[in-house]
This record gives C-alpha cells, sequence and structure tokens, in this order.
C-alpha cells in the first residue's frame, strides 16, 4: 500500500547549514540540518479492519454491541527484532449499518482494551461518512543504555464501509514530524524525518530515513520505495545530488549528511523505455552487466530468502529457466537478504545457475531495487532483447507468456 501525505503547513524557522567550501578533489564536509517538531499529518498506514485479533491484543473491549473489527499501531522497542508484533498497539472499533460507531485504543500499553474507554470519535471530511479520533501515546526507549522518552500524538480516522461484503479501512495519521529544509540540486527543498522501524527514535538502522519533497510540489508519497526517500543507512542519489547521512540525533532534532551534486540523474523507466543499465560481481565471481545481455530477452528478477513466495517461487522459476534457456532466455537475480548466509543456503538448497548479487541491502536500500522502484520481494521485471523495460510481473505464468511472446519467431501468432 503507498500512503500519501501532503505538506498542510509552510515551513518556517528551519534551515540548513551549508557545507564550507572544499576543494575539487576533496569529499565535501558534511552539514547540519536542523529538525523542527511541526504539525504535520503524515499518513503512515492504510488498512483494512481485520476480523480477528491482533498479536498483540490480550484482551477485546467491553462493547455494547455492532460489527466490532480490529486493527493496530505499530511499534517497536529497540531491542525488537524487525518482525516482532508484540509490542504494537492494538485498536477496535464498531460498525452499525456501515458507519464508524465507537473506537477503543491501548492507551496504556498493556495490551489490553477492556479497560479503554471508548474514544471520542468526531467527523472527518475525507472521505464522507469517516469518523475520527486523536490519541497520545507515550512510552520510554532505552538504547546503548540511555533512557529517551517518545510520544506520539496520532490520528485515527475510520472510513465507512463502502461496497458490500468488505471490510471497513482505517488511516493512521502522525500528527507531528520532525521538519527543515534540505538543498537538492542547488534548491532549498522541504524535508521530514520518517521512523521506518516504528521505535520512536531516529537512528542509522532498519527503516529510518528523510522524505525531500525534490520536486517542490508539496506532496511526497510516503513509500520507502519512493525516489524522494533518503534512507539514513545508505549513499543515496536524488535528482542529480548523492546524499550520504553521517550522523542522526535520535530525537530526531538534527542530522548531518555530505552532499554530493553534479551527479548523472537516475530516472526510472516507462513500459517501452530502455531498461536502466547496472552492474554487479556475482556470488560466484561473475563480472555481470545488463546490456551484456542484448539480444536475450532477460529477467531481473527481485527477491529474498525468507519471503514465503520467493521460496514457493524457486522451483517453477527454475523450470522456466530449463525449458527457455535453450531459446535464449536469460535471469538475472537480485537478492535482499540482508545476511549472507540465509542467502548461500537457499541458493545451495534451489541450485540456481544464474547469476545472483548480494549486496546486504532491503529492497528500498539496494540501488537497483530503488533505480527500478520494486515494491516488494518476489517481483520480476522483463527486458525483451534490445534492452528495452517491457513490464513487472508477479505470476509467473504471465511472466512465461510475454517471455514466449519474446521468443516467438518473427511474423508467429502469439
Amino acid at each position: 500500500m503507498r500512503r500519501a501525505w501532503t505538506f498542510l503547513v509552510i515551513l518556517s524557522g528551519c534551515s540548513a547549514l551549508t557545507s564550507p567550501a572544499t576543494h575539487a578533489d576533496t569529499k565535501p564536509e558534511p552539514m547540519v540540518v536542523r529538525m523542527s517538531r511541526t504539525v504535520a499529518n503524515v499518513e503512515i498506514e492504510n488498512q483494512e479492519f481485520a476480523t480477528f485479533t491482533p498479536q498483540a491484543m490480550r484482551s477485546k473491549p467491553r462493547t455494547a454491541g455492532g460489527d466490532l473489527r480490529f486493527g493496530q499501531i505499530m511499534r517497536r522497542l529497540p531491542s525488537d527484532p524487525s518482525w516482532y508484533a508484540m509490542h504494537h498497539v492494538p485498536l477496535a472499533a464498531t460498525y452499525r449499518d456501515g458507519r464508524p460507531e465507537s473506537l477503543w485504543c491501548d492507551l496504556n500499553l498493556n495490551a489490553r482494551l477492556d479497560d479503554e474507554s471508548p474514544l471520542h470519535l468526531y467527523d472527518y471530511p475525507t472521505p464522507p461518512g469517516s469518523r475520527a479520533a486523536l490519541v497520545d501515546l507515550a512510552w520510554t526507549a532505552v538504547l546503548g543504555g540511555d533512557s529517551i522518552p517518545v510520544s506520539w500524538k496520532t490520528r485515527i480516522v475510520l472510513e465507512p464501509l463502502a461496497p458490500p461484503d468488505t471490510l471497513p479501512r482505517y488511516l493512521l495519521q502522525r500528527v507531528y514530524a520532525n521538519t527543515g529544509v534540505i538543498t537538492a540540486d542547488g534548491v532549498p527543498r522541504r524535508a521530514f524525518l520518517f521512523d521506518g522501524n516504528n521505535d520512536g527514535l531516529y537512528t542509522t538502522e532498519y527503516g529510518d530515513g528523510v522524505f525531500i519533497d525534490s520536486d517542490g510540489d508539496g506532496a511526497v508519497t510516503v513509500d520507502p520505495t519512493d525516489p524522494e526517500f533518503l534512507p539514513f543507512s545508505v549513499p543515496t542519489q536524488i535528482g542529480k545530488t548523492l546524499f550520504e547521512v553521517t550522523q542522526v540525533a535520535r530525537d530526531g532534532s538534527e542530522i548531518s549528511l555530505r552532499a554530493i551534486p553534479g551527479q548523472q540523474e537516475q530516472r526510472r523507466a516507462d513500459v517501452g523505455d530502455m531498461a536502466p543499465d547496472f552492474a554487479f560481481d556475482s556470488i560466484d565471481h561473475r563480472r555481470v552487466r545488463l546490456s551484456d545481455y542484448r539480444g536475450h530477452p532477460v529477467i531481473v528478477y527481485f527477491w529474498d530468502s525468507w519471503c514465503p513466495a520467493c521460496q514457493k517461487l524457486a522451483p517453477p522459476l527454475r523450470a522456466l529457466y530449463d525449458r527457455l534457456h535453450p531459446r535464449g532466455l536469460e535471469i538475472l537475480s537480485i537478492s535482499f537478504d540482508q545476511e549472507r548466509e540465509k542467502l548461500l543456503a537457499f541458493e545451495v538448497a534451489h541450485r540456481e545457475p544464474w547469476p545472483v548479487w548480494f549486496e546486504g541491502h532491503a529492497f528500498w536500500e539496494h540501488p537497483v531495487g530503488r533505480l527500478y522502484g520494486v515494491p516488494v520481494a518476489g517481483t520480476a521485471y522483463l527486458i525483451d532483447p534490445d534492452g528495452r523495460y517491457r513490464g513487472r510481473y508477479e505470476d509467473l505464468e504471465d511472466l512465461e507468456q510475454a517471455v514466449a511472446a519474446l521468443l516467438a519467431p518473427k511474423g508467429a501468432e502469439r
């Protein structure tokens, strides 16, 4: 789900301290960007309610009836693994005649809703019939021996039940964000920090980063795969500027980053465009470049070993390769694994013969994953023999039909 976010305030009093002049053959000094806590209404989730209780919920609310549905606000403690869900904040809502009626949220963070009172709901403008509530969550995060207070003001928006036989949806908005100004391609642009791992802190670890309104349109899509997202963990190019974050204040009050302008701009291809070229050294020490495969249809496959869909897809993908490789098909495999041992174990189990790239980065951090805008592991991009991008596929049957069409003799019926 892509999450839309729009600037609702004009940022003022925010400044970016530019780096001092440097010689052409030296790296520029990092600049410090100071951030301020501002009303911003960042939409962080847009989800369907569930009919079953979240993993972190120990008790349901006391309700007088109605259609009871369940959701959650994702929250982690710094010591939690990225997949851990037991510190999420459960919530529940009742619907009557398709309209939201009541809402409960675990404000005291004890995983129970039977000790919570219904929240005050007010009418929300979009979509018509929606109602919303504001909740305040506060706790202390412990990181590196330091105790750091965390507070979130979150708006929960309950949408009305839309078509029959569907589940209602809820939106989560972080009311406040740490905002500032970052210069990209010589132009000051508004920006806000993103707590990607939902632990209330800002670090160079998994998921955190900053969104930069690089085109100046006042709207940013809150999605880590978006070109306007700069992860803290890896150097990333936005527009023609390469950014490297060197330090982040845990409370989000400032970040230090090095900006190197004058890069060749990278643009994601539309269907029919030439596919963005890339090169890598495979895990079996082959030097691979996409453009070297001209004359062959190429599947560029993005995956990781822990993805259930990728595990299920591995045998039929190998069978597809065995059938069509003699006719010219090639596969280049790009792993989003962060642990090399798990990748190698997967490769030993499935004995895949094509080149595999391991970089140790998740899909929103991987340079080619970002270049191609990969939304999820288990995604294939088809490149035709002329090097043009022909489409993205998650269904293997559709992919095989598209490859077969490229391999068919000219003039043959499809």
